[in-house]
Order: structure tokens, then sequence, then C-alpha cells
């Protein structure tokens, strides 16, 4: 990513743009009609979004190099081409892991009190726990909180802030009832278990089905809560795999999220609103 960053600030993409309109006309002199129609395709696919920058400009690249065009004519583009690769090349997922263990290391080394080194990982501990009902809890925020649920409970909570407020002379109105935290989020954690257990029954389930259809290729579709544990239990197996993430463009409403969150359908609106009696 740093080296996409750093690669980016050297780019002029007004030019890659220019160089590319060049080189595809430059290319429909030159191809053949297969070639022709399979440079479409992929165009196509890019502008629906089935392919990537880098893999149809690399395909494009290909074909060039393949009918003898000469590519140095097209140092700007080389570059966007070479540069949209490194992003493809991301694993978001893994990305955001190392940008947390990064971040943590960071912030350890400039703690110059017992006190700093604890608000920070009381914080913490609250934005797990915030995506933990938000229903957007990643494996390794489970992982976090099944690990340290012990010091995350309201009392630590609450020690810690009134230490704080006496040592501060603050005068703090917190509510003597958010003991009640300490009662549902385990029930939470255990929603999260239970998928978690359900990991190994589908990978099972998917390789009997495929052995008793004697398949040697099978679609599995599931949520992206589930990727990290699928994949970690097929790499162990030596079955190979291909992640297929969706890439959304639109924030429309689930329902299956919502059914989770307890938020009422439409018809239970409407009967809750209704005055029945009349």
């Amino acid at each position: 990513m740093i080296k996409a960053i750093d690669a980016e600030q050297s780019l002029n993409f007004a030019l890659a743009e220019e160089e590319r309109t060049k080189l595809l006309t430059e290319l429909t002199n030159v191809l053949s009609e297969e070639d022709i129609r399979k440079l479409l395709d992929k165009g196509l696919a890019y502008r629906n979004e089935e392919i990537t920058a880098s893999g149809y400009l690399g395909f494009v690249k290909k074909l060039a190099l393949e009918n003898n065009v000469d590519f140095a004519k097209y140092p700007n583009l080389d570059k966007y081409i070479a540069y949209a690769g490194r992003y493809d090349g991301i694993n978001s997922t893994v990305l955001f892991e190392e940008m947390d263990e990064i971040n943590d290391v960071i912030r350890a080394g400039m703690y110059t009190s017992e006190d700093q080194k604890t608000l920070d990982f009381l914080v913490k501990g609250l934005e797990v726990m915030r995506r933990l009902v938000e229903i957007k809890m990643v494996n390794r925020d489970l992982e976090f909180f099944t690990k340290n649920q012990d010091k995350l409970k309201t009392d630590k909570y609450l020690a810690f802030i009134h230490a704080q407020a006496e040592k501060f002379g603050l005068k703090l109105d917190i509510p003597t009832d958010i003991d009640y935290l300490d009662v549902y989020m385990p029930a939470w954690v255990d929603f999260y278990k239970v998928a978690a257990k359900r990991d190994e029954a589908m990978v099972n389930n998917t390789l009997n089905l495929m052995e008793k259809n004697n398949q040697k290729i099978i679609v599995m579709v599931t949520g992206g809560f589930h990727t990290r544990a699928l994949t970690s239990i097929l790499k162990e197996r030596g079955i190979s795999y291909i992640v297929i993430t969706p890439r959304i463009t639109d924030n429309e409403n689930n329902r299956y999220f919502d059914i989770l969150e307890g938020k009422k359908n439409l018809l239970e609106k409407f009967v809750e609103d209704a005055d029945l009696g009349q």
C-alpha cells in the first residue's frame, strides 16, 4: 500500500489516459478480428466492474507486446498499470489487521503512565463492544473481547473513571445501572461463537456434497464474518480455494441485520401503530 501511494505521487493520470487512447487506436490497426473481440469483451467487463483496472490494462499490454507494439512509447500508461497492480495485490483484510497491530505498537511506545495505558485499553474495549452490538464485529474483535472480557466489565470502567475524576477534581454524573451491560454482552458474544461453530460444519457439509456428487469444484456462499476461519480450515486441509468478495456500491437496507438489531418490519409497525379497537 505504501509503495502504491508513493507511486501515485509521480503519476500523471491525464497523460496515462491519453496514452491508453492512443494505444487502443494503434492496436485496432494490428489486431486480428478474434483479438479485437477479446479486447472488446475485456473492456465491457471492466466497465461493468467485473474485472479490475489492472486486469483490463494488463490484458491490453499483453496484446500490445504479443503484436510487437513498441510499449516504450507509453511510459505513463505503463506506470499506471504497475500502480493499479499494486493496489489489486493488497489483501484489504490483512492490511487493516496489520494497521491495527502497528497502531498498537506505536501507541504502546508513547505511553508515559500506567493510567494512559489503561485508558487506551478501555477505549479500545468500548470500540469493540460497539461493533459487537452493531453486528459489525470481525474475528479479531471477538478474539480481543473473549481474551479480555473480565477486564472489560463495567466495574473496571467505573473504578477507573472514579479514580481519575477524584484525581483531577471532576464531578461526573454516571448512571448507576450500567452494569446491565455485563448481562447482555455475553449473550451477544454467544451469537458470534455460534456463528463461528458453523464454520467447521459448513466445510464438512460442502466437502461431503462434493464427494456425493463426484465434484471437483463447488461454490460456497457465506457472510464475510466466516471468511477468515473458512480459509484457515481449507488451508489446513490442503484444499485450494478462491475468495470472491462483492464490491458494495449502494448502502441498501438489510433485513437480516434489521432482525438481529431488533428492528420491526412494516407489518409489525402497522400492527403496533394501528388502533385495532376501532
